[in-house]
Protein backbone atom coordinates (compact mmCIF):
# COMPACT_ATOMS: atom_id res chain seq x y z
CA UNK A 1 0.00 0.00 0.00
CA UNK A 2 1.12 3.56 -0.85
CA UNK A 3 1.25 6.00 1.71
CA UNK A 4 1.79 10.23 1.20
CA UNK A 5 3.47 12.63 3.53
CA UNK A 6 1.64 13.14 6.46
CA UNK A 7 -0.19 10.04 6.24
CA UNK A 8 -0.36 8.42 9.71
CA UNK A 9 0.75 4.48 9.49
CA UNK A 10 -1.11 1.76 11.52
CA UNK A 11 0.86 0.38 14.10
CA UNK A 12 0.86 -3.15 11.76
CA UNK A 13 3.05 -1.59 8.78
CA UNK A 14 4.95 -0.25 11.19
CA UNK A 15 5.90 -3.43 12.88
CA UNK A 16 6.15 -5.71 9.51
CA UNK A 17 9.61 -3.57 8.47
CA UNK A 18 12.42 -5.53 8.89
CA UNK A 19 15.53 -3.97 10.57
CA UNK A 20 17.60 -4.38 7.39
CA UNK A 21 14.89 -1.77 5.64
CA UNK A 22 15.93 0.99 7.88
CA UNK A 23 17.87 3.22 7.26
CA UNK A 24 21.91 3.20 8.37
CA UNK A 25 23.41 5.36 11.17
CA UNK A 26 27.13 5.63 11.29
CA UNK A 27 29.64 5.56 14.00
CA UNK A 28 26.87 5.75 16.94
CA UNK A 29 28.62 6.29 20.44
CA UNK A 30 28.61 3.93 22.85
CA UNK A 31 30.38 5.13 25.90
CA UNK A 32 31.59 2.62 28.46
CA UNK A 33 31.73 3.66 31.96
CA UNK A 34 35.11 3.96 33.48
CA UNK A 35 33.82 1.65 36.36
CA UNK A 36 33.34 -0.98 33.64
CA UNK A 37 37.12 -1.39 33.32
CA UNK A 38 39.42 -3.89 35.04
CA UNK A 39 42.51 -5.06 35.45
CA UNK A 40 44.31 -7.64 32.78
CA UNK A 41 43.78 -10.72 35.10
CA UNK A 42 39.99 -9.83 35.54
CA UNK A 43 40.62 -8.16 39.44
CA UNK A 44 38.45 -5.07 40.03
CA UNK A 45 40.06 -1.67 39.68
CA UNK A 46 41.10 0.09 43.08
CA UNK A 47 41.84 3.22 44.64
CA UNK A 48 45.56 1.90 45.34
CA UNK A 49 47.02 -0.07 41.83
CA UNK A 50 50.29 -2.05 41.68
CA UNK A 51 52.25 -3.05 39.23
CA UNK A 52 50.64 -2.96 36.08
CA UNK A 53 47.59 -1.41 37.41
CA UNK A 54 46.57 2.03 37.23
CA UNK A 55 44.53 2.80 40.21
CA UNK A 56 40.73 4.65 39.83
CA UNK A 57 40.72 8.07 41.21
CA UNK A 58 37.35 9.20 41.37
CA UNK A 59 36.24 12.59 42.16
CA UNK A 60 33.00 12.14 44.08
CA UNK A 61 30.18 14.30 45.29
CA UNK A 62 30.07 17.81 43.44
CA UNK A 63 32.79 16.77 41.01
CA UNK A 64 31.37 13.81 39.29
CA UNK A 65 34.82 12.90 37.62
CA UNK A 66 36.70 9.72 37.71
CA UNK A 67 40.18 8.58 35.73
CA UNK A 68 42.52 5.31 35.45
CA UNK A 69 45.85 7.01 36.74
CA UNK A 70 49.23 5.07 36.29
CA UNK A 71 52.40 4.84 38.49
CA UNK A 72 55.33 7.17 38.41
CA UNK A 73 57.53 6.28 36.02
CA UNK A 74 60.28 8.81 36.36
CA UNK A 75 63.16 6.70 35.89
CA UNK A 76 62.07 3.79 34.33
CA UNK A 77 59.07 1.72 32.34
CA UNK A 78 55.64 1.82 33.33
CA UNK A 79 53.69 -0.71 31.75
CA UNK A 80 49.85 -0.46 32.71
CA UNK A 81 46.83 -2.89 30.74
CA UNK A 82 43.60 -2.48 31.76
CA UNK A 83 40.33 -4.20 29.55
CA UNK A 84 36.54 -4.27 29.66
CA UNK A 85 34.08 -6.53 27.50
CA UNK A 86 31.29 -5.19 25.24
CA UNK A 87 28.05 -6.90 24.03
CA UNK A 88 27.79 -5.66 20.42
CA UNK A 89 24.00 -4.81 20.36
CA UNK A 90 21.18 -6.26 17.77
CA UNK A 91 21.02 -3.31 16.01
CA UNK A 92 24.52 -3.63 14.72
CA UNK A 93 24.87 -3.75 11.24
CA UNK A 94 27.37 -7.23 11.00
CA UNK A 95 30.85 -6.51 9.17
CA UNK A 96 30.56 -2.51 9.10
CA UNK A 97 33.11 -0.19 11.03
CA UNK A 98 34.00 -0.49 14.60
CA UNK A 99 35.76 1.94 15.99
CA UNK A 100 37.36 2.47 19.72
CA UNK A 101 38.31 5.97 21.08
CA UNK A 102 40.50 6.16 24.12
CA UNK A 103 40.72 9.99 25.63
CA UNK A 104 43.97 9.29 27.80
CA UNK A 105 47.47 11.60 28.11
CA UNK A 106 50.40 11.67 30.45
CA UNK A 107 50.71 13.68 33.24
CA UNK A 108 54.37 15.35 33.82
CA UNK A 109 54.81 17.18 36.85
CA UNK A 110 58.28 18.23 35.87
CA UNK A 111 60.08 18.07 32.79
CA UNK A 112 60.14 14.58 32.15
CA UNK A 113 62.72 12.96 29.33
CA UNK A 114 60.12 10.01 27.57
CA UNK A 115 61.70 7.80 25.53
CA UNK A 116 58.04 5.72 25.46
CA UNK A 117 54.56 7.02 25.67
CA UNK A 118 51.99 4.92 23.73
CA UNK A 119 48.96 3.73 23.99
CA UNK A 120 48.03 0.80 22.25
CA UNK A 121 44.51 -1.78 21.78
CA UNK A 122 43.84 -5.61 21.64
CA UNK A 123 40.44 -6.47 21.00
CA UNK A 124 39.42 -10.16 20.65
CA UNK A 125 36.10 -11.61 19.80
CA UNK A 126 35.05 -14.18 22.60
CA UNK A 127 33.11 -17.43 22.58
CA UNK A 128 30.60 -18.77 24.67
CA UNK A 129 33.17 -21.46 25.60
CA UNK A 130 35.95 -18.83 26.48
CA UNK A 131 37.56 -18.57 24.19
CA UNK A 132 39.03 -16.23 21.80
CA UNK A 133 39.96 -15.43 18.25
CA UNK A 134 43.06 -13.58 16.79
CA UNK A 135 43.61 -9.80 17.60
CA UNK A 136 41.03 -7.96 15.53
CA UNK A 137 42.04 -4.18 16.49
CA UNK A 138 43.93 -2.97 12.97
CA UNK A 139 45.10 0.48 14.07
CA UNK A 140 49.67 0.52 15.99
CA UNK A 141 50.31 2.39 18.79
CA UNK A 142 49.81 5.70 19.03
CA UNK A 143 51.58 8.65 21.07
CA UNK A 144 50.20 9.86 23.78
CA UNK A 145 51.25 13.79 24.70
CA UNK A 146 49.97 15.78 28.08
CA UNK A 147 47.11 17.15 27.03
CA UNK A 148 43.79 14.57 27.20
CA UNK A 149 42.74 13.76 23.46
CA UNK A 150 41.08 11.00 22.27
CA UNK A 151 42.82 7.70 20.12
CA UNK A 152 40.98 5.91 18.02
CA UNK A 153 41.75 2.02 17.05
CA UNK A 154 40.05 0.70 13.73
CA UNK A 155 38.22 -2.98 14.48
CA UNK A 156 38.61 -5.44 11.65
CA UNK A 157 35.00 -6.39 11.91
CA UNK A 158 34.50 -8.60 9.37
CA UNK A 159 33.20 -11.27 11.49
CA UNK A 160 31.47 -9.29 13.59
CA UNK A 161 27.96 -9.79 14.07
CA UNK A 162 25.53 -8.66 16.42
CA UNK A 163 25.05 -10.46 19.99
CA UNK A 164 28.99 -11.10 19.79
CA UNK A 165 31.25 -10.64 22.93
CA UNK A 166 34.14 -8.10 22.11
CA UNK A 167 37.09 -7.80 25.06
CA UNK A 168 39.17 -5.14 24.52
CA UNK A 169 42.73 -4.28 26.38
CA UNK A 170 44.12 -0.75 26.75
CA UNK A 171 47.84 -0.70 27.55
CA UNK A 172 50.07 1.94 28.07
CA UNK A 173 53.39 2.46 28.45
CA UNK A 174 55.85 5.04 29.68
CA UNK A 175 59.26 5.40 29.95
CA UNK A 176 61.12 8.27 31.80
CA UNK A 177 64.72 9.10 32.43
CA UNK A 178 66.95 12.00 33.11
CA UNK A 179 64.19 14.26 33.96
CA UNK A 180 62.36 15.63 37.02
CA UNK A 181 58.90 15.18 38.42
CA UNK A 182 56.41 12.65 38.07
CA UNK A 183 55.30 10.78 34.98
CA UNK A 184 51.78 9.34 34.71
CA UNK A 185 49.66 7.49 32.55
CA UNK A 186 45.83 8.85 32.75
CA UNK A 187 42.95 7.40 30.85
CA UNK A 188 39.62 9.79 31.19
CA UNK A 189 37.51 7.01 29.21
CA UNK A 190 36.58 5.44 26.11
CA UNK A 191 33.56 4.95 23.27
CA UNK A 192 33.10 2.49 21.20
CA UNK A 193 31.36 3.81 18.18
CA UNK A 194 29.44 1.36 15.41
CA UNK A 195 27.35 1.34 12.34
CA UNK A 196 23.73 0.22 13.18
CA UNK A 197 20.22 0.34 12.26
CA UNK A 198 17.12 1.14 14.50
Amino acid sequence: MAYGTGDVLPLAEVNSKPRANLKQEDAISYPVPITAWVYADGDVLNTTGAAGDPQIVMGGYGSGTGVLRGQDAHGTTKTETVCFAFRVPECYVAAETITLSVTARYSDTGTGTMSAKSIDCECYEIAEAGTAGSDICATAAQTLTTSMAAFSFTITASGVSPGDLLRFFVRTVLTESGGTGAQKAEIGGATVKLDIKG
